[in-house]
C-alpha cells in the first residue's frame, strides 16, 4: 500500500506527527512531498499562484501514478482541489485520492453557496475516500454531495503524544476557552454571568460580547506556547460552540483532554464522537447559557469528577488518537473499502 503524502507550504520542514508514523512498521510505505509556491503559506495564496501551483501538482500527480497507489492530501485545501480537479477532468484513477479531515462550511441557500456546492461536487467526483473527523459529517457530505454510502468515512482526529506528558498544575483555578471560530461565546458570557469566577478566553479577533466583561480577559491571537500554557495552568476548559453539521472546536478539545483538563462542551458534531458525558468530559445543549452555568458550577466545585474525568479523558487519547492509531485507522478504512468494493 505505497502512498503519497501531499502537503503545501513554505520550506521543506516535515509534518510534526511524521517521525512518529514512520517508526511503525505496521504502516504502509509512505513518500512525503511538499508543494511550495512562492515561499508562502495556503492562506497565502492568491489568485494568480493558482495556475502555477495547479500545474506543480499535476506534475506531482503524474509522476507517482505508477509507484503510489494512494495520494493522500488534508483538509479542502488548494492541494486537495488541484489533486481533484486533475484526477475529474483527465479521468485519472490512480493515484487514489485521500482527503483527511475533509471538511467544508454548511451548504446554505444562498445562490453563491448552492454554486460553490455544485462545484465541489464537479471536483470531488474523482476523490476516492473523504476521511472526517466527526460521524455526523460522513451523513452530511454525503447528504449534500449525492455521494454513495462509503466515500465518507470517520477517523478520530489525532493528537500530539507529548501533550501526555505535559507539565500541568490547577495554581490559579480559571477557566479557559479558546479557539479560531464558531465559538458560541454569547452563550458562555451568559453563563459566566455573576458567577464569579475567573475566565480568560482567546479568540481570533476582536469578539463584542467580551469587552467590559468583569469577570473576563480576552485576549487575541497569541503564541501556541502562551495559549498551551494557558491551558496547562487552568482548572477546566469550557467549550461553548456554534451547532454546525461539521467539525469544530477538535483541536482545543483533544489538547485539553490529553493535558488532562476537565472539560465541559456543546454536544455538536465536534464533540459527540469524542466525549463521553460524565465520564470523559461534560456535554451540553447548545445555546442554553443555564445548562452551561450548571456544568460549570459542578466542576469547579467537585474536585474528585474533575480527577475522574481528567484521568479517564488521557486514557481515551492514548487508546484513540495518537498519530500511530490514526493511520492504521485510516489504512483500515481504505483496505475495508477495497475489499468490499472487491466482493461487490
Amino acid at each position: 500500500m505505497r502512498s503519497l503524502f501531499l502537503s503545501l507550504g513554505p520550506g521543506s520542514v516535515l509534518p510534526w506527527w511524521w517521525e512518529e508514523i514512520k517508526a511503525d512498521g505496521h504502516l504502509c510505505d509512505i513518500e512525503y512531498a511538499r508543494i511550495t509556491v512562492r515561499n508562502k503559506r495556503s492562506k497565502q495564496i492568491s489568485t494568480v499562484d493558482l495556475p502555477w501551483l495547479f500545474l506543480k501538482v499535476l506534475y506531482v500527480v503524474l509522476r507517482s501514478r505508477s509507484r503510489n497507489e494512494y495520494v493522500f492530501t488534508v483538509e479542502n485545501d488548494f492541494n486537495s482541489f488541484a489533486v481533484s480537479f486533475w484526477q475529474t477532468v483527465l479521468f485519472l484513477r490512480r493515484p487514489k485520492h485521500v482527503i483527511l479531515t475533509f471538511i467544508m462550511r454548511e451548504k446554505t441557500r444562498a445562490v453563491s453557496s448552492r454554486l460553490k456546492f455544485l462545484l465541489m461536487r464537479f471536483l470531488f467526483a474523482s476523490v476516492h475516500k473523504a476521511v472526517c473527523a466527526s460521524r455526523m459529517e460522513v451523513d452530511y457530505y454525503t447528504n449534500v454531495f449525492h455521494w454513495p454510502l462509503g466515500k465518507a468515512g470517520f477517523v478520530p482526529l489525532l493528537v500530539a503524544r507529548g501533550l501526555l506528558e505535559a507539565v500541568t498544575e490547577d495554581s490559579e483555578g480559571f477557566i479557559f476557552s479558546g479557539g479560531r471560530v464558531y465559538r458560541d461565546y454569547d452563550t458562555l458570557v451568559r453563563a459566566l454571568d455573576g458567577a464569579g469566577y475567573r475566565a480568560i478566553v482567546v479568540s481570533e479577533g476582536n469578539v463584542p460580547a467580551l469587552r467590559d466583561h468583569p469577570c473576563i480577559e480576552a485576549r487575541y491571537r497569541i503564541p501556541l506556547e502562551e495559549f498551551n500554557s494557558l491551558v496547562a495552568r487552568c482548572r477546566i476548559v469550557v467549550l461553548s460552540l456554534e451547532d454546525r453539521p461539521f467539525s469544530i472546536g477538535q483541536t482545543v478539545l483533544l489538547q485539553a483532554m490529553a493535558m488532562g483538563k476537565p472539560v465541559v462542551a456543546t454536544r455538536t458534531a465536534g464533540t459527540v464522537d469524542y466525549i463521553e458525558h460524565l465520564e470523559n468530559g461534560v456535554l451540553v445543549e447548545p445555546n442554553d447559557p443555564v445548562a452551561l452555568r450548571e456544568a460549570i458550577d459542578l466542576l469547579m466545585r467537585d474536585e474528585g469528577l474533575r480527577v475522574k474525568l481528567a484521568r479517564n479523558a488521557k486514557d481515551v487519547i492514548r487508546r484513540k488518537n495518537l498519530p500511530y492509531q490514526y493511520t492504521r485507522a485510516v489504512r483500515n478504512l481504505l483496505l475495508h473499502a477495497s475489499r468490499t468494493s472487491r466482493r461487490a
